[in-house]
């Protein structure tokens, strides 16, 4: 069953079309480092006894899946034969460490753990320019390229199979979130607009006003400290 083939073609069609081979990979390596968004969401249902924010974590896995998919349409990479290769595992070996958390909160963290540092080391192999200076030297980016691909994926699957989620279900919240914002392709007014976006963060709205009101002259810098 192939799940990303047609996946992988679809998200080409909602990406930022006006840069460089290199620009466009390190702005999905950049995306893709919203794994601390996912670790975030994990950490307060973890230790903070949160409720489990399916949705929230379903969809943040879904902007993972976009951007690597097109990293690795970048490369030509198949994310299906990825997929495939890769099996799940569900035991954890604490060494004798005193832990109150569960088997399934420690594995959770060691593959957020692993996710993230992948996430970072993939990053960093994209941004090294001289890697892209030749036609060899891209051959060896594209093979590391794979090998951080199939250990974020690797990570995800288990954290999937641990939390019952389906990687139907996070493609399909995706395709329904970029078609939604994008309907006609990626667009910079568009992705300001984000017409998918149910509310809006208070915090961030809060802030905005501020600046707004200073910009204007109607708060002085003075009016927001402690004599």
């Amino acid at each position: 069953m192939k799940l990303f083939k047609d996946y992988q073609q679809w998200t080409k069609t909602k990406s930022q079309k006006d840069m460089t081979p290199y620009d466009f990979a390190t702005n999905m390596g950049v995306g893709l480092t919203e794994a601390s968004e996912v670790t975030n969401e994990y950490k307060k249902v973890i230790f903070h006894h949160h409720p489990f924010p399916r949705a929230k974590i379903v969809k943040e896995f879904g902007d993972m899946m976009f951007y690597m998919s097109e990293i690795a349409n970048i490369f030509q990479i198949d994310l299906d034969e990825l997929w495939e290769a890769i099996k799940c595992y569900t035991e954890v070996n604490m060494y004798g460490v005193e832990t109150k958390l569960t088997d399934r909160d420690n594995l959770t963290l060691d593959e957020l753990t692993s996710l993230n540092k992948s996430v970072a080391d993939m990053l960093a192999v994209i941004r090294d320019r001289h890697m892209w200076s030749s036609r060899g030297l891209k051959t060896i980016l594209a093979n590391r390229v794979r090998v951080f691909l199939y250990s974020i994926l690797e990570s995800q699957k288990t954290i999937f199979h641990l939390w019952s989620i389906s990687i139907e279900e996070v493609l399909e919240t995706n395709i329904k979130k970029l078609n939604t914002r994008y309907p006609d392709g990626f667009s910079a007014e568009a992705s300001i607009a984000r017409v998918d976006t149910e509310g809006v963060d208070f915090c961030e709205m809060t802030v905005a006003l501020v600046i707004d009101f200073l910009n204007r002259g109607k708060i002085k810098q003075s009016d927001l400290t402690n004599d």
